[in-house]
Parts: C-alpha cells; structure tokens; sequence
C-alpha cells in the first residue's frame, strides 16, 4: 500500500495536480509548471541532492517563495524547491503536511487536515483502479543505497 496521495489543488492561482507524500521531506514543483508562477526566487544556500525513483541524483538549488496553496476553504503558504521535470506539477510533503495538521488515510486515499484556523475537512484525492508504483522519496533512497 502507498503512503501516498494525488489529486488537484490550486498553487498560486494555477490548477496543480500534486502528490501528497509524507516520505518526503521537502516540497518541490516541476519545472514546467514553475514557469507558470510569478513567485519570487530564492537560491537555497545549499545544493539539495535528491535520488528519484528510478536512482537518478538530481541537485536542486532554487525555491520558490510564498506559494499560496488552496485546498476548499483552507489556505496555507509554502516554498517549493524547483525539481525539473516529472509527472507530478509538485510534490508536497511532510514539512508541509504536518504544519498543515494533516493525516494520510492511505487506504482511502485521502487527507484529513485540522488546522486550528479551519475545522477539520477531508480531501479526497484521486481513487485508481489500480496500484500506480510510486515510490515516496524515504523509500527511493533506501534503495539507491543497496
């Protein structure tokens, strides 16, 4: 079962489709969809090297500050480390997650988020008929290493 969740939210006015992934860490947004943003850029002070799925190392250096990330009546801010290309518009993750209040119901596919701003709501995310092998960044690692 993946600990994961996908589905479509607005960041920065722009229809997103993102992964919820709590094994990763940090929050990232695809280079393509990074263009659409009129955000400020920041470099990171660091170069985060990332391993994908697939065990390609990708160094990240850029963020992109403030994002206004809109799910039903809930609005949060966050930074997004520009990644390149992948299948998602932008990955969120467990930093996020968490100062979002947020539990993953796996099985459900869904997120339930209580903030202490909004009462408790659930986003259902995207139901597959079948298992999509994604690998959460935690996991991705760990295999790199072996």
């Amino acid at each position: 079962m993946n600990a994961v969740v996908e589905g479509t939210i607005s960041i920065s006015g722009h229809i997103a489709h993102v992964l919820f992934d709590p094994g990763a860490t940090h929050s990232f947004i695809s280079s393509a969809f990074a263009y659409k943003l009129n955000q400020v850029l920041e470099l990171l002070g660091f170069q985060l090297v990332v391993s994908t799925p697939t065990g390609v190392k990708i160094i990240a250096s850029i963020k992109y500050v403030n994002c206004e990330v809109m799910i039903r009546e809930m609005e949060t801010f966050i930074d997004l480390i520009k990644l390149g290309e992948m299948e998602f518009d932008a990955i969120l993750g467990m930093y996020w997650l968490s100062a979002c209040g947020a539990h993953v119901d796996c099985n459900g596919k869904r997120i339930i988020f209580k903030m202490e701003e909004v009462s408790k709501f659930i986003f259902e995310g995207v139901k597959v008929s079948h298992d999509i092998p994604y690998i959460s960044a935690i996991k991705a690692t760990k295999l790199t290493r072996q």
